[in-house]
């Protein structure tokens, strides 16, 4: 039983610190293309603020690397 809990606390920070790496890189690139204003950076920065629309894409990108024991 303890080794059961272990195993999911083990995924639950595995899945976790997936996740803020992942928004964490989002949200830097994000911000730098705010502190610059040219119109191309702004554009660039619009369309990456349109990547949270693929965020169910990317847990089931986590889970499919999960099963093929990648990570």
């Amino acid at each position: 039983m303890n080794r059961l809990k272990l195993v999911s606390v083990l995924s639950a920070i595995r899945y976790i610190s997936f996740l803020i790496v992942t928004l964490g890189s989002l949200m830097i690139i994000l911000t730098w293309g705010f502190t610059n204003v040219d119109e191309k950076t702004q554009l660039t920065t619009y369309l990456l603020m349109s990547g949270f629309l693929v965020m169910p894409t990317l847990t089931n990108v986590y889970d499919w690397l999960t099963k093929k024991s990648l990570i």
